[in-house]
């Protein structure tokens, strides 16, 4: 071990004792309570990820505080599977805080980090996520890539019935982008647009 961080080192040091105890009886008196401690996580793990899926179907709001402390600390000490959890959750309670650290994933992410978060702002409604879609598009118009196609799609799903700004999205991919399936939701969004001249022009 080179480096050791510095709100490990008591673990560290209560670690070694038990390692390094002469007193067989000591050991095994301190193996016991960390097993008594490892049920002891695994019981508090289950009841958090049955808890998360509790919220989401009574859709509990006042639990998006507790929630998102939860998510802070498991991006320190993480565990994928409560992580992956809490950011559902949170995502379909449309926490605020959430589509945040969403738009920064999509701004800024890997392809399979925009896929994550494309796949979780499609859980939410308000006005801003349809404005981080449309920011997203915007500056990728020609790629031909499963996440544009997956953007569209949720664009297109959403209310836009009389939305300028996405009229104007979509009409850029017919043109810009050679993908033939990103084309044909963009034409179908456009329809959902409602704008009879974009229908005219869409006629071909």
């Amino acid at each position: 071990i080179t480096y050791i961080k510095e709100e490990e080192k008591d673990d560290l040091f209560l670690l070694m004792e038990i390692l390094f105890d002469q007193d067989k009886k000591s050991r095994e008196n301190s193996a016991m309570r960390i097993d008594d401690i490892k049920f002891e996580k695994r019981y508090l793990r289950t009841r958090i990820l049955r808890l998360c899926l509790l919220i989401e179907k009574l859709h509990i709001n006042d639990a998006s505080s507790p929630l998102v402390n939860i998510y802070n600390y498991l991006k320190k000490y993480t565990d994928p599977d409560l992580l992956k959890a809490t950011i559902h959750t949170l995502s379909v309670l449309n926490y605020s805080y959430m589509l945040g650290e969403i738009e920064v994933l999509l701004t800024t992410g890997s392809e399979l980090e925009q896929k994550s978060a494309l796949d979780l702002i499609s859980l939410f409604y308000e006005q801003r996520s349809l404005n981080i879609l449309i920011e997203f598009l915007q500056d990728k118009i020609t790629e031909e890539s499963e996440n544009i196609k997956t953007a569209a799609t949720i664009l297109y799903e959403r209310d836009i019935f009389g939305n300028m700004t996405v009229s104007q999205i979509f009409k850029r991919l017919i043109s810009s982008n050679k993908n033939i399936d990103i084309r044909g939701i963009s034409i179908l969004g456009i329809g959902k647009c409602g704008f009879d001249n974009d229908k005219l022009q869409c006629n071909f």
